[in-house]
């Protein structure tokens, strides 16, 4: 908007939000989220090291925010600059997804990738920890139980040996 027209630099968008709530309009981002803007640069490797080097940022706030082991989803948009030729704007977030399901469910699952019903309730759920334990689980061929309602998870994992652990998590709705 306003930066791609070339009448302004920064992050506040022309409506006054700011990038966590232009992520909120197309889904659920979890844990953190932050945006960096790249001016100038016409290719990827570019665009890349100017990330990386920072170059004039005494905080390498840019450098931080590409490289955080925390920032495990991104998105990237590269549109032309009336002033600076190329603008690319980068948003990361710990991770991002469909807004959460308003209804109760319960899915099971016992081998990677999981069913297309299972995979909807997963990714409905904010919290990158439950992913984690999701994936390495069905990687081992353990049985996952999610039982979901909102704002709130009860998991089971079943081991091979028929061992269960239960786990739960609540968020914000």
């Amino acid at each position: 908007d306003l930066v791609a027209s070339g009448d302004r630099l920064g992050h506040t968008g022309s409506d006054g939000s700011k990038p966590a709530d232009r992520l909120s309009r197309h889904g659920r981002w979890f844990e953190r989220a932050s945006e960096c803007l790249a001016y100038r640069h016409l290719s990827a490797s570019a665009l890349v090291a100017q990330l990386v080097v920072d170059d004039g940022m005494p905080t390498r706030t840019q450098r931080n925010t590409a490289l955080s082991p925390e920032m495990r989803a991104v998105g990237c948009a590269v549109t032309d600059h009336p002033s600076h030729g190329v603008l690319a704007v980068l948003t990361f977030a710990g991770g991002f997804g469909p807004q959460p399901l308003n209804r109760d469910t319960v899915v099971v699952a016992s081998q990677a990738p999981p069913p297309i019903d299972f995979k909807t309730v997963l990714d409905s759920i904010p919290v990158v920890a439950v992913h984690e334990q999701v994936e390495q689980a069905l990687s081992r061929g353990d049985k996952v139980e999610l039982n979901y309602k909102p704002g709130a998870l009860k998991m089971t994992i079943w081991a091979a040996d028929g061992a269960g652990q239960m786990y739960g998590v609540e968020w914000e709705k």
